[in-house]
This record gives structure tokens, C-alpha cells and sequence, in this order.
């Protein structure tokens, strides 16, 4: 009578262990699974700001006069986003997470009045950026909504 009271806490006592075990590792593999789906959102904004830094630097590298139409993805893995333009880079901002990719330092404008700012671009919208001569002779882009 004894040996089978033994056995039943063993038992009992293994079966919790084994719960317990399996619920740690659950946890740490859904972990994993939010950081992985989080890298592949912000690997997608990045490739979305390396996009529009590339369309900024050829028209520059163009000269005066030159100009590109860009259309932005409606959004990235479901989210929407915006993206900031300075002289420095291009920002992009999803799901509280922001991507970076740099520019060649000039000057940026969102309107012919030509003076320094930050534009802010937002999904599913299409823009015009222009490379023009500025008073100063230097060049400005100017990046505008079509």
C-alpha cells in the first residue's frame, strides 16, 4: 500500500515538472518569434529608406535640373509608417521602431521657397524630388507631393 502512495507523488510530482519545463520553453520560442517577426518589419523599412536615400542621391549626382517620381508601399507587413527626410538622412518609423539609411549631406526643401526643413513622407503617396540651383548657387532637392 505504501509502494503505490510513493508512486502516485512521483508521479505526480515528475508531471509537474514536465509542465513547468514546457512552459518555459513556449515562452522563450514566442519570444523568438516577436523579435524575428520585429527584424523582418524593420529590415523591410530599411530597405523602404534605402529606396528613397538612392532616388535623393542620383537625382543630386544628376546635377541641376534633374528629377524622379518615387511612390511609396501602402505599408510595411500591415503597419503604416512615415518617413522623415533632413539633410542628414532618411528616417523611417514603423511600429515604434526606426530605420535609417544616410544621404549625401545637401540641402532639403519642400517647397521652392527654398528653405531648410524637414519633410516628412507618408505611405502610399507618390513624390516628385528635384535637383535645383539655389540664389546661394548651391543645389537644393526638392521634394514635393504629386
Amino acid at each position: 500500500m505504501n509502494d503505490r502512495g510513493v508512486m502516485t507523488v512521483d508521479l505526480i510530482f515528475a508531471t509537474l515538472l514536465i509542465i513547468i519545463v514546457a512552459g518555459s520553453i513556449v515562452t522563450v520560442v514566442s519570444n523568438r518569434m516577436d523579435t524575428t517577426s520585429q527584424t523582418e518589419e524593420l529590415s523591410k523599412a530599411r530597405m523602404t529608406a534605402d529606396n528613397v536615400a538612392e532616388a535623393i542621391n542620383k537625382v543630386y549626382s544628376s546635377g541641376t535640373g534633374h528629377s524622379a517620381n518615387i511612390s511609396l508601399p501602402n505599408d510595411i507587413k500591415g503597419e503604416k509608417y512615415y518617413i522623415n527626410v533632413n539633410s542628414s538622412g532618411v528616417y523611417v518609423t514603423v511600429g515604434g521602431m526606426t530605420g535609417k539609411s544616410y544621404i549625401i549631406p545637401k540641402k532639403v526643401s519642400n517647397s521652392y521657397l527654398m528653405d531648410e526643413s524637414q519633410i516628412t513622407m507618408y505611405c502610399g503617396s507618390t513624390y516628385i524630388i528635384k535637383n535645383v540651383n539655389g540664389s546661394e548657387g548651391y543645389n537644393w532637392i526638392i521634394i514635393t507631393g504629386s
